[in-house]
């Protein structure tokens, strides 16, 4: 029975497999985890415990051609995103970033294809926070 992450089942499943020809994950994960904030300490440790496991996994799978990555975006702009925040709360949080926008699925996307594009990249955890950090 597992009682881990829905991540770590992916990737306790996933890996045997990809031992024979190599391949790519891409966890995604927070500026949360680099960085504590008020009201967030447990997403915050999940999402460090990810960024954590990410690059573990990197540097064992390495040697049999499976890189591993992830990307951790600051507050994107979802639905998730409208139904903890006001527009007045969304506007206080679009001024602390210093490029005065929220991250777009969309920039998370061209981050993988970065990723995937890439074949010496593993065990990073690229932030896409806008400038923040």
């Amino acid at each position: 029975m597992n009682t881990g992450t829905p991540t770590d089942y992916f990737m306790q499943k996933t890996l045997p497999h990809m031992m024979q020809n190599g391949g790519h994950i891409i966890n995604i994960a927070s500026t949360s985890g680099t960085k504590g904030t008020g009201q967030q300490a447990t997403y915050g440790a999940t999402k460090a415990a990810l960024i954590n496991l990410t690059q573990s996994t990197a540097e064992e799978f390495a040697p049999r051609g499976i890189r591993v990555n992830a990307i951790s975006p600051g507050p994107t702009d979802t639905a998730a995103l409208h139904d903890y925040f006001d527009e007045s709360m969304k506007e206080l949080l679009i001024k602390r970033l210093p490029m005065r926008r929220l991250c777009e699925p969309t920039d998370i996307a061209n981050a993988a294809l970065a990723i995937l594009m890439n074949n010496y990249m593993t065990g990073m955890n690229i932030m896409l926070d806008g400038g923040r950090l």
